[in-house]
């Protein structure tokens, strides 16, 4: 997260998820004090922070392909697109949902490089449809204010596919509180009337 307004998105998207009543913990890894950037190593388990720019919380596993990741994230040369492409590919292989949430952070409205934002969503759209549609509707909060148009792209493609909408309407099911999904979803039906039957499938209850 880059932002105030990133974090508020984060937070609000947490509380999507929890049951009414319910309570979003958040626990810093460092405080003002204790802060260096970098990534940073806790316990035993493998916690681990990968700092500067956009951070993930991976307990266990490997974060080898998100720092590689990381470090080609400017796509400003081919190489380096080259090796986002790979690490993206690497990623979707391994069939492994943690990584959904990273990949998709990198799309950007305003990114030159519109080819690798149809490749992220393309190696989101290779893992099972209730993982990506889950990851989807959770990244919803953060990606609506810098990645709108990829959303919209992202959202066309769902509701052109039976299985992913069924999928969609069973994750938006499962939310404590719909507000957010519900207010995208009704800009999308804006821009995109014809997809109306598929959008009020998903909002029936």
């Amino acid at each position: 997260m880059a932002s105030e307004e990133d974090l508020r998105a984060a937070l609000a998207t947490a509380a999507e998820h929890v049951a009414p009543g319910g309570v979003v913990l958040v626990a810093p890894d460092d405080t003002r004090e204790t802060f260096e950037p970098g990534l940073t190593r806790r316990g035993e388990a493998g916690a681990l922070t990968l700092r500067e720019g956009r951070a993930t919380r991976w307990n266990g596993g490997t974060v080898e392909w998100i720092k590689e990741l990381e470090s080609c994230s400017k796509l400003s040369t081919p190489s380096e697109v080259d090796a986002f492409s790979r690490v993206l590919g690497d990623m979707a292989r391994s069939k492994d949902r943690r990584y959904l949430p990273v990949m998709l952070s990198y799309l950007d409205d305003d990114a030159e490089a519109g080819d690798v934002m149809k490749v992220i969503i393309g190696m989101a759209e290779s893992f099972g449809a209730d993982d990506y549609v889950s990851a989807v509707i959770g990244m919803l909060g953060v990606l609506r204010g810098r990645a709108r148009d990829w959303l919209e792209v992202i959202h066309w493609r769902i509701f052109s596919s039976d299985e992913l909408t069924r999928a969609y309407r069973v994750a938006r099911l499962g939310l404590a509180d719909d507000a957010v999904v519900r207010g995208f979803l009704e800009d999308f039906l804006k821009e995109n009337p014809e997809k109306q039957e598929r959008v009020e499938f998903v909002l029936t209850e």
